[in-house]
């Protein structure tokens, strides 16, 4: 329970970031990037349990094994067990993105850092072609 209150903390600070930094851009305001993203992590350290929750309607939360990387692709194939009244063993490919926070151990990782056979925990969204896109990903040690 404490790692999945971390990561929606995590997963608030993030967006919040985005969209900051989306809007900062939008505005033709480049330079002004560095400052609104510290504005944004004030923002969200206050707001974390809001934005956390609000994170939380539109993310999913999965434990499981993976089984290959595509570097190349940023892709990953998990294999997990499905909830529900017939708990089923399924693998599906999650991408990650330049934004998906990597962390083990409260440190930091990147994809080259991770490798077949890692337990993990994510966090991920749908985007709008159904594509599962990883926001947080935990390595389990």
């Amino acid at each position: 329970m404490k790692i999945t209150k971390l990561f929606l903390c995590l997963l608030g600070v993030l967006a919040l970031l985005q969209v900051s930094t989306t809007l900062v851009r939008a505005e033709g305001e480049e330079a002004a990037a560095p400052i609104a993203a510290v504005a944004a992590a004030d923002v969200a350290a206050e707001a974390a349990p809001e934005a956390a929750e609000a994170a939380a309607d539109a993310a999913i939360e999965l434990s499981g094994t993976i089984t290959s990387i595509e570097a190349e692709t940023s892709t990953i194939l998990v294999e997990y067990v499905s909830e529900g009244a017939e708990a089923t063993s399924s693998t599906a490919p999650f991408k990650l993105t330049e934004e998906t926070a990597i962390t083990s151990e409260e440190m930091p990782l990147a994809l080259a850092d991770l490798k077949a056979g890692d337990q993990v925990n994510i966090i991920y969204s749908l985007d709008a072609e159904g594509q599962k896109v990883v926001q947080a990903l935990l390595v389990q040690k």
